[in-house]
């Protein structure tokens, strides 16, 4: 895994870019040890259990349990405040218009 550190490290400085290790995630599937770290120079990354990445959770796992647990969690308080305002709303406008 130390080659694949000085391989990205290596891209980052071919592109002039440069890494911060403070936004780097590392995350690790399928491995056996999950106490592996990885370093870009004097920077040290620790595995994390999951990650968000582009509005989704990823688990190491990648069961995608939390993912779908926050899903779940946020439509059912989107259901509960459309139930609480539902004694508000016209009649005509409760059906489904098509």
């Amino acid at each position: 895994m130390q080659f694949s550190a000085k391989d990205i490290a290596k891209w980052f400085s071919h592109h002039y870019m440069l890494l911060n290790a403070d936004k780097c995630h590392l995350l690790l599937s399928g491995s056996d040890s999950p106490s592996q770290t990885m370093r870009f120079g004097t920077e040290v990354l620790s595995p994390s259990d999951g990650e968000k990445l582009l509005g989704i959770f990823i688990d190491s796992k990648l069961t995608f349990e939390n993912h779908i647990s926050r899903l779940c969690e946020k439509a059912s308080q989107k259901i509960h405040a459309l139930s609480r305002i539902l004694p508000f709303i016209d009649f005509h406008k409760k059906r489904a218009t098509g």
